[in-house]
């Protein structure tokens, strides 16, 4: 079966929220901070190619599922919000940070939206976050 066969025959969803975080300095530590309320850390360490020269991947454990597109989003918030002194600081010095919304398309929905409720728009950019958008496609033996 062709692969974008296998991709028409899925509901497209919400995966995930990640914040990458991108620094002229190491920021493990503050990374690490992140960890403890909550975060789960994906990469950490030097990175070429973008902002910066080190770079943090994190994001809110959750299901994968259109029900916590909203909430996970305001959890990540709530816990940025409330940084203060010194972290609040190395947050401030970050050269790029980014929220990336992740979809995972299907054709068995031909249309699909997610919203984002003004006041949320409004909160992810006073912490001061691009937002991007991924669509994965489903792959050929996806179940």
């Amino acid at each position: 079966m062709h692969s974008w066969v296998a991709m028409l025959d899925g509901e497209s969803t919400f995966l995930n929220a990640d914040l990458v975080l991108c620094s002229d300095e190491d920021i493990a530590g503050f990374s690490g901070g992140l960890v403890e309320q909550g975060f789960l850390l994906l990469f950490n360490g030097p990175w070429e190619g973008g902002p910066g020269a080190y770079r943090s991947v994190l994001e809110l454990d959750h299901p994968a599922d259109d029900a916590h597109f909203v909430p996970v989003i305001e959890n990540m918030l709530a816990v940025l919000e409330a940084l203060s002194g010194d972290r609040r600081r190395l947050w401030d010095g970050l050269v790029a940070r980014e929220l990336d919304l992740g979809f995972e398309a299907g054709g068995a929905t031909p249309d699909r939206s997610w919203r984002l409720p003004q006041a949320l728009v409004a909160r992810i950019a006073a912490a001061g976050l691009d937002l991007t958008v991924t669509i994965y496609t489903r792959s050929s033996d996806a179940p």
